[in-house]
């Protein structure tokens, strides 16, 4: 048997959000899909604000390090533990107001160690 779930767009889950049916609810969109987060223990914690503060130092006036904050993508939106994101996108969400997608201006994980390489 197939299941067909049904997808979420950004529209209707920032709408659902305003609502409140989600309040105290530990979830994010991923793909259209409402995903339960896991449990963060001591150790995560610890980790996080740890690289969290490292960054900060690394990237200092070069870049914003957000920790546990939404992106907003074109189908999802995830709040990973950390994002390192342009400078210009953090200039431009204040001159706005306002959180816009950033997708392009992002840089997740997989460029991070190229990023603290090269900043060496």
């Amino acid at each position: 048997m197939t299941v067909t779930t049904f997808k979420w767009s950004i529209e209707q889950w920032h709408r659902l959000i305003e609502t409140g049916v989600l309040a105290g609810q530990n979830v994010e969109l991923l793909e259209g899909e409402i995903v339960k987060m896991s449990p963060e223990g001591i150790p995560h914690s610890f980790s996080n604000r740890s690289i969290g503060d490292y960054f900060r130092n690394l990237f200092q006036g070069l870049a914003y390090i957000s920790e546990r904050y939404p992106i907003t993508l074109d189908d999802s939106e995830p709040q990973p533990d950390l994002a390192v994101s342009y400078f210009a996108f953090k200039l431009l969400v204040r001159l706005q107001g306002s959180r816009e997608q950033g997708a392009g201006r992002i840089m997740l994980p997989p460029v991070l160690g190229e990023l603290i390489i090269n900043a060496r």
